[in-house]
């Protein structure tokens, strides 16, 4: 029997750090009971205790993005989930990847992923308890958009080379 209860009340539906620091801590509080029930019950799926580390971190980033002084005087008081389309908030480019990211990938299990990095490194990641049951479909699935994806790389770097090589000849025209 766990000696605290988990909390079922609902966390507000309003953009503060308020809600995103108590989202983060019952996500926190999930992961130790899970990871507690882990040890009476070892077949018990992990990639529920992934997400939960995926809510904490990702509510730690939003957390940081919200503090910022801009973005914080935007949000002062809360924003509404219902709030006007019209509604922005002053974000730099690296925290709108950083949202964009956190929507995507939200609280998805994620069974095969492959990161190419800028010096070539490829890098891939298999979650194989979930991937086995289906390994051929995923990986041909995953094979397909890797290839996508390593073909758009290829093109903008390609366009990149070009455009720098005919902005250099044009220079030494001159």
């Amino acid at each position: 029997m766990l000696a605290v209860e988990l909390r079922t009340d609902p966390v507000p539906l309003v953009v503060s750090v308020a809600t995103f620091d108590e989202l983060r801590e019952r996500a926190r509080e999930a992961e130790a009971v899970h990871r507690h029930l882990r040890k009476s019950m070892p077949q018990l799926d992990d990639g529920n205790a992934v997400i939960l580390r995926r809510i904490f971190r990702n509510c730690d980033q939003i957390k940081n993005i919200l503090r910022r002084d801009a973005v914080a005087r935007a949000v002062e008081g809360g924003v509404e989930r219902d709030a006007s389309p019209e509604f922005s908030l002053p974000l730099t480019a690296d925290e709108l990847i950083t949202v964009r990211k956190v929507w995507e990938v939200g609280i998805e299990q994620i069974l095969m992923q492959t990161v190419a990095q800028l010096d070539g490194d490829i890098v891939t990641r298999v979650d194989m308890a979930h991937a086995v049951a289906s390994r051929d479909q995923v990986q041909h699935l995953h094979q397909g958009t890797l290839q996508i994806a390593l073909a758009h790389w290829q093109f903008m770097f390609q366009t990149l080379a070009q455009m720098t090589s005919s902005a250099f000849r044009s220079f030494l025209a001159r």
